[in-house]
């Protein structure tokens, strides 16, 4: 994995950890605070690595790619 992926893979894996502990937070907030710069951006992160735009991430998920340990 290069340093480029990695670091996207990170930043993906905290977007969905804050959407998954606070559900009722907007996308937008959250990759704003993630460094993501547009919404646009994001959306094509999201296809990359699932396949699904950011509104079919709902429901009970665990498709993190680092779970914290509890």
């Amino acid at each position: 994995m290069t340093p480029k992926l990695f670091a996207r893979t990170i930043r993906f894996d905290r977007a969905l950890i804050a959407r998954r502990n606070a559900p009722g937070r907007p996308w937008t907030d959250i990759i704003h605070e993630l460094g993501c710069f547009d919404q646009a951006h994001f959306i094509r992160e999201c296809h990359v690595f699932t396949g699904l735009p950011p509104g079919g991430l709902i429901g009970e998920w665990d498709n993190i790619f680092f779970p914290a340990h509890d």
